[in-house]
């Protein structure tokens, strides 16, 4: 048995995301700003599919055994985590303020 590293891929997200949820746990709520289990994975996913965040999958790598994804690992220079963070916090607060648009617009 032997295991393969890998870059991850964006079409990785499907299989990946769920790994890092059950990595980082509750951890992902606050990076979402969601608790129900369809919308967090759903915005992992997202996180995941872009490049300017801590949770792309540039800074993703996969780990295979027979061609089936066993772990991930999520690794980036320490330098590029303000940019990282700040892109983060920016995408989380436009999340925000679309829910709370919407949520003006339907009252």
């Amino acid at each position: 048995m032997s295991i393969q590293i890998r870059p991850a891929q964006p079409t990785d997200a499907d299989k990946a995301v769920p790994l890092i949820i059950d990595a980082i746990g509750d951890i992902a709520n606050r990076l979402t700003g969601a608790t129900e289990e369809e919308i967090v994975t759903e915005r992992l996913r997202e996180l995941f599919m872009r490049t300017d965040n801590r949770h792309s999958y540039l800074y993703t790598y996969i780990a295979e055994i027979n061609d089936d994804m066993v772990g991930v690992i999520v690794l980036y220079p320490g330098e590029d985590a303000p940019d990282l963070d700040r892109n983060l916090t920016n995408w989380l607060m436009e999340k925000v303020f679309q829910l709370q648009k919407s949520m003006q617009n339907h009252y």
